[in-house]
């Protein structure tokens, strides 16, 4: 009991100030919760040939462990839980740093939203509680301090790559120029639990779509576009900020003009 309380006050003590209101709030009510689990394809038979494929990915991946350790370690990386850790890993895709220092109301906006969409992803899991593919093949993983609590918990879907992929869906909504590399970090954080050996190849994909129909429950909120909104601003005057800050950098001084500054290697106008 005592081992337990510790690690529970050490969640609290590395949860983030969004995470903590997320527990309290969210946007979809219980009443408006999707059930995927009743269209999604769900585990493939043992007989299957998407069965077949799930363990020859599986197996595949393993391979990769020796070969690609930068990959190795990016998955391990890729690992992470909380939802400010989640959406600081598409910092460098968005094109700005993503923390809740630098960009509060876009993290408080997906924190809130995986508040919801989490509750989603457990249902799927509860209805399928398929067995991890590193306990069918009595393997081992990157991350051998999370399997006990892998063990207790259905593979089928992942919830790090809905997370993730939630994350993807959003972020672009917020930044669609930068749509193309958001949705490749989260596509490749979803790989990284195949490369740890966390899921199967099935389990990665169907959670995008469990993703797709809650992000689409998520804007039937009006708190949730209210936030949106917040978000959307919140980037636009961020992004305008870093332009002045880029067009000042970019004001250079010309020797031969009696030290009047000169931008983008042009003589201001003359002003009478």
């Amino acid at each position: 009991m005592k081992k337990i309380l510790v690690c529970l006050l050490g969640m609290l003590m590395v949860c983030s100030n969004s995470d903590v209101v997320a527990q309290a709030i969210t946007y979809i009510p219980d009443s408006l919760i999707p059930r995927p689990y009743t269209w999604v394809p769900g585990p493939p038979e043992a007989t299957s040939m998407r069965f077949a494929n799930d363990m020859q990915s599986y197996q595949w991946h393993v391979i990769q462990r020796q070969k690609a350790p930068e990959r190795m370690q990016e998955a391990v990386d890729d690992t992470v839980y909380f939802a400010h850790e989640i959406i600081a890993r598409f910092s460098d895709a968005f094109g700005m740093e993503l923390s809740e220092a630098n960009t509060p109301e876009i993290c408080k906006l997906y924190a809130l939203s995986i508040a919801s969409t989490n509750k989603v992803n457990s249902a799927v899991k509860r209805h399928f509680r398929r067995t991890r593919p590193f306990v069918f093949f009595n393997d081992t993983t990157l991350t051998p301090r999370s399997e006990p609590a892998m063990i207790a918990s259905s593979s089928y879907p992942s919830g790090h790559t809905s997370r993730a992929f939630v994350a993807a869906i959003l972020l672009a909504e917020i930044n669609p120029a930068c749509a193309d590399k958001i949705f490749d970090v989260g596509y490749q954080m979803g790989v990284s639990r195949q490369y740890v050996g966390a899921h199967w190849q099935s389990d990665v994909e169907d959670s995008r779509l469990v993703a797709v129909e809650s992000c689409a429950i998520l804007h039937s909120s009006e708190a949730f576009q209210e936030q949106m909104a917040k978000a959307k601003a919140e980037f636009a005057w961020l992004k305008a900020e870093k332009h002045q800050v880029s067009d000042k950098a970019n004001v250079k001084v010309h020797p031969n003009y009696n030290g009047t500054a000169i931008q983008n290697g042009r003589k201001p106008a003359v002003v009478n």
